[in-house]
């Protein structure tokens, strides 16, 4: 075992207690999460779980988020209580304050993630900040979309400052960001519910603080984040030491794009560097330093530290650095909107990286990352507007275990939503939403298999279609002899559609979507004949794929030969 680093400094707090208080801390962060949910407009949040909510300490270090959180967000919470921090923005900060941004510099990447941060005082005295984010189905632009040229065209974008003072309101930016978009009444909807949402956490905390003898959270803090420090360098000292590099390839826009990593491991600290990826490009595809950073920590505390909350402290020994002007490092104003095609694909380098240091846990790609996400927009009969995102996934990569998971989202934890209330809320009907037989790779472990939608546009006028796609030209590979899984196919009533582009679809127009299955690991004639019989009894294989990838043959009265 490497020698580690010694980090905190927290240890007369009694661990059951601690546990007590951290447990408490979280389930603080699910009520508020829930509120959120709940009293969302938009079904990106309400349906599809795109939001998050963290609770800081005083100095901006994140001690709970809500369980499931997708990693954009807690990821870059903390950073956006620290900048808020460092700049001071409006003044010294006072009870019922309100700050709020949706800069992607600033926050999670792009701008319809909208974020607000709440500062929680025990009587004069600032104790701990309430954050939560959420992705809204428009921020005006061109609508949320892959192909702009520059940040200035993906919609409104918020500076760090006051959605209220001291409880009111500020009525001239909700103007302001009411009379830029579709549809007004949403986005006010969503930030009330992020409203709510911090209401409910504040509630929370100074109870916690009242039934505290101190009525401070420092204690707590310290004690939370030198255990989670610890925890995660106690596993990465299980990392051999060396330099691991790893390169995947994309389709990037008008050409492949290729994402490289070399992860460093030293003792209990790993170092990543993203030299060698793909310039900027003039399209939506750029991801921020932040962005990448999150996609880059968050694979490894899965790997590495699965059972440990995440707190600030786990990430403290996960450092990385991004060429500036490149793919994964794409300063203002280059457009971001579609940052996740790119950043998302980093823990699929993380991952490999990590495989070739620990074979055990060595996975294939996930034909869910990126997400791919379509939305439409457009006019009701009743002449109201429209938008809504379409969340759905792929399959994930075959492991060294198991087969990989069927139409899952990994890494972002978002969710498919309900396709009922998604057709009662927009004019959208589902002919079809099953899963998609022989797109997982062969292998060993074979991959997820990816899910085919057929959805009509139900609106008397014509509609705006966004696709926010990757991998129909490179699909996901598999692993030590594992195959590749099936790629993305888009159509528009039997026409291909472009991955990345905006388009115009008449009233009843038919989007087919074949979502990308997950790559296979090792040798498919080493598959289990009962797990390749049972994936023909399921419909994920069909017997033909059976025969030609794995060898195996069903007779007419069903048993295998």
């Amino acid at each position: 075992m490497k020698r580690q680093s010694q980090s905190g400094s927290a240890e007369a707090f009694d661990p059951i207690l601690l546990q007590i208080l951290w447990n408490r801390l979280i389930s603080i962060a699910d009520e508020g999460r829930a509120t959120l949910v709940r009293t969302a407009f938009s079904t990106a949040v309400s349906e599809s779980n795109d939001c998050a909510v963290v609770i800081t300490d005083a100095a901006g270090n994140s001690l709970a988020q809500n369980s499931g959180s997708p990693p954009s967000y807690v990821g870059v919470l903390p950073s956006v209580v620290k900048e808020y921090l460092r700049d001071g923005t409006g003044g010294p900060l006072a009870p019922d304050d309100i700050l709020i941004t949706n800069d992607p510099w600033i926050g999670s990447g792009h701008l319809p993630d909208i974020i607000l941060v709440e500062p929680i005082f025990w009587g004069t005295r600032l104790v701990a900040f309430g954050t939560c984010a959420a992705h809204t189905s428009d921020i005006g632009g061109l609508m949320w979309a892959a192909d702009a040229n520059s940040v200035f065209e993906e919609g409104v974008r918020i500076p760090p400052m006051r959605l209220s003072r001291k409880g009111r309101i500020n009525r001239t930016l909700t103007d302001l960001l009411t009379a830029n978009v579709r549809q007004p009444e949403q986005i006010m909807g969503d930030l009330y519910a992020l409203r709510a949402a911090l209401r409910v956490m504040k509630r929370g905390v100074l109870e916690l603080l009242a039934e505290m003898p101190s009525h401070d959270l420092q204690h707590l803090s310290d004690g939370i984040l030198s255990r989670s420090e610890r925890a995660m360098r106690t596993a990465i000292s299980a990392v051999p030491d060396g330099d691991y590099p790893y390169a995947v390839e994309l389709d990037g826009v008008g050409a492949p794009l290729i994402l490289k990593m070399k992860m460093s491991v030293r003792g209990d600290r790993i170092h990543m560097d993203f030299s060698g990826s793909s310039n900027q490009v003039a399209a939506g595809i750029n991801s921020p330093l932040k962005f990448t950073y999150a996609y880059a920590s968050y694979p490894l505390k899965c790997a590495l530290d699965p059972t440990t909350p995440q707190t600030e402290g786990a990430y403290r020994p996960i450092t990385i650095e991004a060429p500036l002007g490149s793919i994964l490092n794409a300063p203002h104003p280059a457009p971001v909107g579609a940052r996740h095609l790119t950043g998302q694909c980093v823990s699929n380098l993380v991952l490999a990286g990590l495989s070739l240091a620990m074979p055990k846990l060595a996975v294939a790609e996930a034909g869910s990352t990126p997400a791919l996400r379509v939305v439409f927009s457009g006019e009701r009969k009743d002449n109201n507007r429209f938008t809504t995102v379409l969340f759905a996934s792929g399959g994930m990569g075959g492991g060294s275990t198991r087969d990989g998971q069927d139409c899952t989202p990994f890494p972002t934890n978002t969710g498919g939503g309900s396709i009922e209330v998604m057709e009662s809320t927009a004019p959208l009907r589902f002919h079809k939403r099953e899963m998609l037989i022989d797109s997982g790779g062969s292998g060993q472990f074979r991959g997820g298999v990816g899910q085919e939608i057929v959805v009509e546009v139900t609106s008397p006028k014509p509609s705006r279609l966004s696709t926010l796609a990757d991998r129909v030209d490179h699909a996901a590979q598999g692993i030590l002899g594992g195959t590749a899984g099936a790629p993305t196919v888009l159509s528009v009533d039997g026409t291909t559609m472009p991955p990345k582009a905006r388009a115009t679809v008449a009233a009843g127009a038919k989007l087919t979507i074949h979502y990308a299955g997950g790559g296979g690991y090792g040798d498919p004639h080493k598959r289990n004949p009962e797990s390749i019989a049972a994936d023909i009894k399921n419909g994920l294989v069909s017997s033909e794929a059976a025969r030609r990838d794995y060898g195996f043959e069903v007779g007419f009265d069903g048993a295998t030969k």
